[in-house]
């Protein structure tokens, strides 16, 4: 692994002489680089600035860097010393008609062109891989590298990591606002009093809206819930994650982001069936009937054996997702110091999206082009 490689390596950088200050809510602001190394007289801080938990998931970079991402992961339960539980289990989603096929394909031809190894199965070679699943179906794409995490303990492990390097946690802390100058980051102000900074990282996820327009910029977020259901411990029926995928119409220039059935099976026995996608005009993360129904019909037309396996709890989480549905990543053209990583799926793309981050700062430059995922597609209108 290279010296840099997740996010939080931007906790042990120092910009335009002043210590970096990462404001951060969940796992992609919390992911320290074990080699790196922190002058103890420029200890940065890690904020956790009071913003509901959002279920993160993402769009938009390219697949390769997928690839990168999952490697990446593989050496990290060495470099943060603890065991968060990391397994590549691999995934199929299923293709159920001749549409799906199509896009199935064309899919596999893209992935194979950006160096990713997407494999796609005939009936016989997935009923093989998995035989539980439902046999009406006319094949599936199976992806090697996908896996699972325990984002709990990753967080946590984390954490634990940075301080040991001499990170100042700041845990809990209230964003009062943003000292900016002349279009320049100056520090942060709290309700424990003033932080001096030149370099802001907002990998704040729920609360990346408003933090950014504490400096007078905008990310517009839409918030999107998804229903979860968790089974009783049984025998294993399944060695991958099982997924059907089915396209929603989206507006004009919106990335399509797709309706989904998920089966993951833990190493307890106990399955999760997941999701609904549904729109919210304000926060909440209440169970539905109407979900709770959506979930298990779709997971039981998916493995029709476990029609019988009792559910033993439900619960929600949000989405916290750029109204265009990609990621908003790099330094503000109009803020100097103020970066930004706000994504869906962070769990997947924290060590890349932390490797582009923390090259941004100590080279101003990222291998990976991201100009299109720039603050400032949203900043046609002033705030």
């Amino acid at each position: 692994m290279t010296s840099r490689t997740t996010l939080a390596a931007a906790l042990g950088l120092l910009a335009r002489g002043s210590g970096v200050l990462l404001i951060a809510f969940g796992l992609a602001g919390c992911v320290p680089d074990a080699k790196l190394k922190i002058p103890l007289n420029d200890i940065p801080a890690v904020l956790d600035d009071g913003w509901p938990v959002a279920t993160p998931a993402s769009q938009g970079l390219d697949a390769a860097k997928l690839k990168e991402s999952y490697d990446l992961y593989k050496g990290m339960t060495q470099e943060i010393g603890k065991d968060f539980e990391y397994r590549v289990t691999g995934s199929l989603v299923t293709i159920e008609t001749e549409e799906e096929l199509e896009q199935r394909k064309k899919l596999v031809d893209f992935f194979e062109k950006q160096g990713l190894e997407i494999m796609l199965l005939n009936k016989g070679e997935t009923l093989k891989l998995e035989p539980l699943v439902n046999p009406n179906i006319l094949g599936s794409t199976f992806c090697p590298y996908e896996g699972e995490i325990n984002p709990f303990k990753l967080v946590y492990y984390t954490l634990m990591r940075a301080g040991e390097y001499g990170t100042q946690i700041h845990l809990p802390v209230k964003i009062e606002g943003i000292d900016c100058q002349n279009g320049r980051i100056k520090g942060v102000f709290t309700n424990k009093g003033r932080l001096r900074t030149e370099c802001i990282v907002n990998a704040s996820g729920s609360g990346g809206e408003a933090i950014a327009k504490m400096v007078g910029l905008k990310i517009p977020l839409k918030m999107q819930k998804g229903q979860i259901l968790v089974t009783e411990p049984i025998p294993p029926i399944i060695t991958r994650q099982v997924h059907h995928l089915k396209k929603l119409k989206m507006p004009k220039g919106e990335l399509p982001v797709p309706e989904s059935t998920e089966i993951v099976q833990k190493a307890n026995g106990n399955l999760f069936l997941g999701g609904t996608r549904e729109d919210l005009p304000f926060y909440e993360t209440k169970n539905t009937l109407q979900g709770i129904h959506t979930v298990a019909r779709k997971a039981i037309h998916l493995i029709p054996s476990i029609k019988e396996v009792q559910i033993i709890r439900s619960f929600a989480g949000v989405r916290h997702i750029p109204v265009d549905s990609y990621p908003v990543l790099g330094e503000s053209k109009r803020v100097k110091g103020f970066f930004n990583a706000i994504l869906h799926a962070a769990v997947m793309m924290t060590p890349i999206v932390g490797q582009v981050i923390s090259d941004l700062i100590i080279k101003g430059r990222s291998k990976l082009p991201i100009g299109e995922f720039s603050i400032e597609r949203f900043q046609e209108e002033a705030v």
